[in-house]
């Protein structure tokens, strides 16, 4: 499974607000009113390596530490200058390469789904070719709407949601090739009212989409469909 773990506590990014960058709690909270999708990884040769997008540019920027936190390189390398991000989903494999899924644009139709790996070689990631997924999504497209996993047998899938012409959308992009290309857009489904958010999670050999759906305010429904490997099921809810 994944090992995306966010930072949601307050403490923590308080007792860290060097690292973090931020001058006070509202620089924080300006992205789309929600926390600023901060991600943290360990890797196999014990280094601590934080994500998260800078509150001011909306790029996408990592810090790593070599000694368990105690101290942090000399800044905030940049991995992608495309901008505004507004939902960002990471996946780290065995070897500690980064998958990294976004979305980002201004307003409606100007909204893209786009993917990177940051490659893991000599104790150091280099940044790949950006791949846009989708251009000019004709809609909406909201905070944690995307989502980045790897299937046992390596192939990378990516979905998220979106809503045009009163129909809310939940297309997936799947590679074979470690992230090199992507198939276009395909519809996952199109029938679940309002998606708010999509989870991939390798399960087996299988990926299974975990989509949430708000009914009314407050209440959810959950569906979930399973790929394997070649097509979606008709899927399930609870």
């Amino acid at each position: 499974m994944s090992t995306q773990q966010p930072i949601n506590s307050d403490t923590y990014i308080h007792s860290h607000q060097l690292l973090l960058g931020a001058q006070s709690d509202s620089d924080y909270y300006e992205m789309e009113g929600k926390e600023l999708q901060r991600r943290i990884f360990h890797t196999a040769d014990n280094k601590i390596v934080v994500f998260a997008v800078n509150p001011t540019s909306g790029k996408i920027v990592y810090e790593v530490s070599t000694d368990e936190g105690a101290t942090w390189g000399a800044g905030w390398i940049i991995v992608a200058d495309n901008t505004p991000v507004k939902a960002l989903d990471i996946y780290q494999d065995v070897n500690d390469n980064f998958y990294l899924a976004w979305s980002e644009g201004t307003s409606s139709p100007n909204e893209y789904q786009r993917f990177v790996k940051m490659t893991y070689t000599a104790g150091a990631w280099s940044v790949g070719s950006v791949i846009t997924l989708t251009s000019a999504t004709p809609g909406a497209c909201m905070v944690q709407c995307i989502s980045i996993t790897m299937r046992s047998n390596g192939d990378v899938m990516v979905a998220g949601t979106y809503y045009a012409s009163s129909v809310w959308h939940v297309p997936y992009w799947n590679s074979t090739n470690d992230g090199a290309t992507f198939t276009s857009g395909l519809e996952l489904t199109t029938t679940i009212p309002r998606p708010d958010t999509v989870q991939l999670t390798p399960v087996g050999n299988n990926i299974w989409a975990i989509i949430a759906t708000q009914f009314a305010y407050g209440n959810y429904v959950l569906n979930y469909h399973t790929w394997n490997g070649s097509a979606w099921d008709g899927g399930a809810g609870t």
